[in-house]
């Protein structure tokens, strides 16, 4: 329901009989609780995209979160509001980041109702400014409410109260509105709550796969940095990805022409066998998978043979060093070797099993660390241990396999169905982890389907034609906070983090794990992504009438996005700049670079 200008609007379609109060072009939807029902959560998004002031408006989304909650950013997330991965840095909400419409002041303001849900001051008066996100426990009946603010102003004429408006420029852009009494809060009113948005759903692993093949085929059939040097370690993830997906056969090809002939530039020189190793395993599983002999490499070389020259006594690879003797390299070897008449040598096995935590009393009981041990417990190191050893043999039943399984399977997200590393979810991770545990839909079905909250869409591109094309559906982000970057920003401003995270996360979408994953029968061809994007006619006497239009208007509210207002107890909600910024710099690392 949408009021322009001063006219009054009324709550009777919400179900409630409520004063009319004038406001400026307001849109109410979904509406609160009943008296006792559970917590009241509101979000006000701006209505424009540009610099805020009340008289742009509101679109006001109430629901209800029904029952207790244990903090209110949880009551918020269980109303069906996308909040971000961290309870307590949230700088996106259902795909709005303040920061991104109105700069880097932008934030997420929160306040609670002043009296159990119910406003007893005057309207204007009837919020109270919060400071408390990630650990104040709501109360049923309470009303909490998150508004898109553009100005710290706001919050420290909230904080510091009225004398601090003799300090602005014009504090009537600061009254927070609309007040409980004109969203019917006011005398136990309650309306049908309104339908929860959700950033999660089925990932399209084909059309993940086509992106890929677009950035390899753009560039020559290798994945190229920004400084024009090639990336040979994501290209052989690319590969690895589209096999994955069954599809892309002709430039799984193309690419593998490619790496076979690459020379040194990759695996080094046979001099530098021993430090280079990871790297020789690596090219080999690429080009084992994409169907070619990875000893008749470039020049007549032979990457099997290198790979077992540096094979030790113990059982490990290459020379003595934590960093590299890792059971995520060793397993990259063994994926290469199990292929090979040979097989992998027993000893190379036995010296994986020796990397696990065994310690009973460790938290990280049955997992494989970066470097080994207890104490540095990885999950992307434990994913591909679990497909390793099965592949060269050792049962499921084994103990070590069901102590790695069951440590890897308590890392994932009861929330979102992402798996924690890296202080946080990731798609790369989360890719691994499901295609190790794959088997398990109890696992693998929420891992997919955060996945899928992460990959850029048609309907994405709809309502970010600024910054979005259709060349972009199908890129998986790195993380919710990332995919807001990506989707505000564009998909270029974090293309080689966007490019790892889509290769690795492609694994997790139901396809086959590292020991048997290949190129062999896939499909030739790669899919086409379907989007129509609307069009509008040009002004009067504009040229090209045909051309798609380029909406200026933000993300619907509703949709799908992550990222946070930074919340601390007893602190401000105003660090969205800071968590974009550091979230930026956070590339996970690609098998071997």
């Amino acid at each position: 329901m949408a009021v322009a200008g001063a006219a009054a609007f009324c709550l009777a379609t919400l179900g409630v009989v409520a004063p009319c109060a004038a406001q400026a072009d307001t849109t109410v939807r979904g509406g609160a609780c009943q008296p006792g029902q559970g917590i009241t959560v509101i979000v006000g998004f701006p209505s424009t995209n540009q610099s805020w002031t009340s008289e742009d408006g509101w679109t006001v989304d109430v629901r209800c979160a029904p029952g207790a909650w244990g903090s209110i950013y949880d009551a918020f997330q269980g109303a069906g509001f996308v909040m971000g991965n961290s309870s307590s840095a949230v700088t996106v909400i259902d795909g709005v980041n303040p920061a991104t419409l109105f700069g880097w002041e932008g934030y997420w303001e929160l306040y609670t109702s002043t009296a159990d849900g119910y406003a007893d001051g005057a309207p204007g008066t009837s919020w109270a400014f919060s400071q408390d996100l990630a650990s104040a426990e709501p109360s049923v009946g309470q009303a909490y409410l998150f508004r898109a603010i553009d100005t710290w102003d706001c919050m420290l004429l909230d904080y510091y109260g009225p004398d601090y408006a003799d300090e602005m420029d014009d504090p009537s852009i600061c009254e927070v509105a609309p007040t409980l009494e004109n969203l019917g809060l006011m005398g136990g009113g309650s309306v049908v709550p309104g339908e929860p948005s959700s950033r999660y759903g089925a990932a399209d692993a084909g059309l993940a796969a086509a992106w890929l093949g677009s950035q390899l085929a753009a560039n020559g059939d290798v994945i190229v940095n920004g400084d024009g040097t090639t990336d040979w370690g994501t290209t052989i993830d690319a590969v690895i990805a589209l096999a994955s997906a069954g599809v892309g056969g002709d430039q799984i090809a193309a690419t593998a022409q490619k790496l076979s002939t690459s020379g040194t530039a990759y695996v080094g020189t046979p001099d530098v066998l021993r430090s280079s190793w990871p790297s020789v395993a690596k090219m080999a599983l690429g080009l084992e998978v994409a169907g070619f002999d990875p000893t008749a490499f470039s020049g007549g070389r032979d990457l099997i043979a290198d790979l077992m020259s540096v094979l030790n006594a113990d059982g490990s690879f290459g020379d003595s060093n934590v960093y590299q003797q890792v059971g995520f390299n060793q397993a990259l070897a063994m994926f290469a070797l199990t292929r090979t008449d040979g097989g992998v040598p027993t000893r190379a096995t036995a010296w994986l099993l020796n990397q696990q935590c065994t310690d009973p009393s460790s938290s990280n009981a049955g997992s494989f660390g970066w470097p080994s041990g207890c104490a540095s417990a990885d999950l992307d190191s434990t994913s591909l241990v679990i497909q390793a050893l099965k592949a060269a043999g050792v049962p499921s039943s084994d103990p070590a396999v069901i102590g790695a399984e069951n440590w890897l399977a308590s890392q994932q997200d009861d929330v979102t169905g992402g798996f924690l590393s890296y202080g946080g979810t990731n798609a790369n991770s989360t890719g691994l982890a499901a295609q190790a545990l794959n088997g398990d839909a109890s696992v693998t079905g929420p891992a997919m389907k955060y996945i899928g909250g992460l990959q850029i869409t048609c309907d994405w591109v709809k309502g970010h034609a600024q910054t979005l094309t259709t060349g972009d559906i199908g890129a998986i982000a790195y993380a919710p906070d990332r995919f807001d970057f990506v989707t505000a920003q564009g998909v270029q401003a974090a293309l080689t983090q966007t490019r790892m995270a889509t290769a690795q996360a492609v694994l997790g979408l139901g396809g086959p794990d590292f020991g048997t994953v290949s190129a062999n029968g896939v499909k030739s061809d790669l899919p086409i992504a379907s989007c129509s994007l609307p069009v509008t006619p040009p002004p009067s006497g504009g040229e090209n009438p045909s051309a798609p239009a380029m909406s200026e208007t933000p993300a619907t509210p509703g949709n799908v996005s992550t990222g946070g207002t930074v919340s601390h107890a007893g602190g401000w909600v105003w660090l969205a700049p800071i968590a974009m910024i550091l979230g930026a710099g956070l590339l996970r690392r690609s098998a071997i670079r």
